[in-house]
C-alpha cells in the first residue's frame, strides 16, 4: 500500500494506533504523544468496556411529527446545550429540549433530509428533497425559542435531493452535497455571520456523503464520496499558511484493496474521527463497515454483523471516546455497536418500529439520538435512570 497522500502530525498517527491497540482511549489517547511508534501496525486488541446504552433506558418522543422523521442531530447554544433537531417528511424542522419537550418548529418547502448544527452558533442548516437549502437561525429570548429562515445571498439551491450536509469542526466551512452531482463548499465568517460561497465542485455521479478533517498541521480537508465510484476524493480548503487555489487539490484514494478500478461496493456514509484522528469509517451497501487510515487506501478494520439492502440509508457515528463505531442496521431495525478496538460487533439496540434513517452521538453526554419511520426520535442515555419506557407526546 502506498504511503498516505496526506500528512499528520505524529502525535495524531500514534494516538490512532494506541486507541487500534486498546492501550487507551479518548481524550486522552491524544495527550500521549509517545502512544506508540508510528510505523507499526495496529493488530486487533482487546475490548474496551462496553458503552451504558440500554434498550430500557430510552426515552421515546412522538411530538412533533406527523410523518416519517429522515434526519436528526444535536444542536448546542451557548446558553443551552443539548437541544434535539429533526427534520421530516412533514417539512418540518423540529427543535426538543433536553427534556424532550417540542420547543419549536419552522415548515420548509419539501421534505427535510439533511440537517447540520453549525458549531458553536444558533444556526442550523436544513436541505430538502427538492434541493433547496435553508440557514435557520435558533434563539431564546424571554418568551422563549424562535427559528426563522435568515436569507444569505450566496447560497444557493440545488436541483435535485440534498444528500449531505456537513460542517468542519471549527465551524469555518461547510459542504452541501446534492443528487444533482454537485458538492457546494462555503466558508462561515464568524464576525460578519456571513456565509460566502467558496467553490463548486462538478462531481461525475451523485455525491452521497461528504466530512471534514483536520490533519493536525493546520490543514482543514473535505472527503467526498460519489456513488459508483470506487475512489474517495480528498479536497484541501484552507491551509494555515495559505488560503491560495493551487492548494486546493484533489487527491484521489482507491477503496479496493488490490487497486484495481472495480467498484465492488457503493459508500452510503463515511465519518471521520473525532479530536482529528486519521482513521475514516465508510458505510457502504454491502453489510460491510471500513475503516480507513485517512488519506490512504489501507484498510485497519472491516467491521460486519448489520444489514441493508438497495433501499438502505444506512448511518454512521463515531463514539466520542473513539472507542466505538455506531450504524444503523436494516432487518431488524437496530442500531449496532462496534469495538474500534477488535473489530466485533458487541451491541444491538432495539426499540424502533420500523427502518431507522439517522442517528447522532452528542460529544459531551454520549447521548445516543435516532429516528426512524415509526415517527418516533429515541433518546438512549448512558446515565443511570429509572428502567422503564418513557414516552413522551400522544400515543
Amino acid at each position: 500500500v502506498d504511503p498516505p497522500l496526506i500528512h499528520f502530525d505524529k502525535t495524531y498517527i500514534n494516538a490512532s494506533h494506541a486507541l487500534l491497540r486498546g492501550d487507551a482511549c479518548l481524550p486522552a489517547v491524544v495527550e500521549k504523544s509517545n502512544a506508540g511508534d508510528a510505523g507499526t501496525e495496529a493488530p486487533l486488541g482487546e475490548d474496551f468496556p462496553l458503552p451504558a446504552y440500554n434498550c430500557e433506558r430510552t426515552t421515546v418522543i412522538r411530538a412533533g411529527h406527523s410523518m416519517n422523521i429522515l434526519c436528526c442531530t444535536y444542536v448546542d447554544l451557548e446558553e443551552y446545550s443539548g437541544l434535539r433537531l429533526s427534520g421530516g417528511a412533514d417539512k418540518l424542522v423540529c427543535v426538543f429540549s433536553r427534556e424532550n419537550t417540542l420547543l419549536v418548529h419552522i415548515q420548509l418547502e419539501a421534505p427535510v433530509i439533511s440537517l447540520c448544527a453549525l458549531p458553536q452558533t444558533n444556526y442550523l442548516i436544513a436541505g430538502t428533497l427538492s434541493g433547496s437549502v435553508s440557514f435557520l437561525t435558533l434563539k431564546l429570548n424571554e418568551e422563549g425559542f424562535t427559528i426563522m429562515n435568515e436569507n444569505q445571498s450566496e447560497t444557493r439551491n440545488h436541483k435535485l435531493n440534498v444528500n449531505s450536509i456537513k460542517c468542519s469542526s471549527d465551524g469555518n466551512w461547510i459542504a452541501i452535497a446534492s443528487r444533482d452531482k454537485t458538492v457546494n463548499l462555503y466558508r462561515f465568517d464568524k464576525v460578519t455571520k456571513a456565509i460566502r460561497l467558496s467553490r463548486s465542485l462538478n462531481c461525475a455521479t451523485s455525491p452521497q456523503c461528504v466530512d471534514f478533517f483536520l490533519n493536525g498541521q493546520g490543514k482543514t480537508y473535505l472527503v467526498v464520496s460519489c456513488l459508483e465510484s470506487n475512489f474517495l476524493e480528498y479536497l484541501l480548503v484552507e491551509s494555515k499558511d495559505s488560503d491560495d487555489a493551487a492548494d486546493k487539490e484533489k487527491i484521489r484514494i482507491n477503496m479496493n484493496s488490490n487497486g484495481d478500478n472495480i467498484v465492488s461496493f457503493n459508500v452510503l456514509d463515511l465519518a471521520t474521527a473525532p479530536a482529528g484522528l486519521p482513521l475514516l469509517a465508510v458505510a457502504t451497501d454491502k453489510c460491510r463497515h471500513i475503516i480507513f487510515q485517512t488519506g490512504s487506501a489501507k484498510q485497519l478494520r472491516n467491521l460486519y454483523g448489520h444489514t441493508n439492502n438497495e433501499y438502505s440509508r444506512t448511518k454512521l457515528a463515531w463514539h466520542p471516546t473513539g472507542k466505538y463505531l455506531l450504524s444503523t442496521s436494516d432487518s431488524p431495525d437496530i442500531i449496532c455497536i462496534w469495538s474500534v478496538c477488535s473489530g466485533t460487533l458487541k451491541m444491538k439496540l432495539q426499540g424502533h418500529l420500523s427502518s431507522i434513517r439517522d442517528l447522532a452521538v452528542h460529544s459531551e453526554t454520549c447521548e445516543l439520538l435516532t429516528c426512524s419511520f415509526d415517527k418516533t426520535l429515541r433518546v438512549w442515555n448512558q446515565e443511570e435512570i429509572q428502567k422503564h419506557e418513557n414516552i413522551i407526546g400522544n400515543s
